[in-house]
C-alpha cells in the first residue's frame, strides 16, 4: 500500500513506519525525526 504524503497531512500525525513519502521527516534507522522537506510553492 502506497501511503501519500497528502494522506499524512490529513491524518495529522506520522505513523512512524518509515514511509517513503512522510511529510513529517521521520527517519526508522534513527527512530527520530529529521528536518521536513522543504515545498517550493
Amino acid at each position: 500500500m502506497i501511503v501519500t504524503e497528502k494522506y499524512h497531512l490529513k491524518r495529522g500525525y506520522c505513523c512512524k513506519s518509515g514511509c517513503k513519502h512522510c511529510p513529517y521527516g521521520y527517519n526508522k534507522k534513527t527512530g527520530g525525526f529529521d528536518k521536513p522537506k522543504e515545498k517550493n510553492s
